[in-house]
């Protein structure tokens, strides 16, 4: 009985939680080129011992979120084996 009211339980709180925080926590947006120019510039961040550019891009996006930037602007990569990027940080 303890397992069929858990599960139940459990994902009801999953789904509570994912909800709120989509909500609350907006991500930073990765802008284009063209993007940027009604947008305010507040700062520069970078990363870097990623593996991919996906896992590159994944942590400045998360830098950004962090500075309470709305969009973010990777203006450089660099590496080989491990990569290091930076990136704008606009509001």
């Amino acid at each position: 009985m303890k397992k069929i009211i858990g599960i139940p339980l459990f994902t009801a709180a999953f789904f509570t939680a994912a909800f709120f925080t989509a909500g609350f926590a907006s991500a930073a947006q990765e802008l284009q080129r063209d993007d940027p120019h009604s947008l305010m510039k507040i700062g520069i961040v970078s990363a870097g011992g990623a593996t991919s550019l996906e896992q590159l891009t994944s942590q400045l996006a998360m830098k950004a979120r962090e500075e309470g930037a709305t969009g973010y602007l990777i203006t450089g990569v660099t590496g080989n084996n491990k990569l290091h990027g930076t990136a704008t940080l606009y509001r």
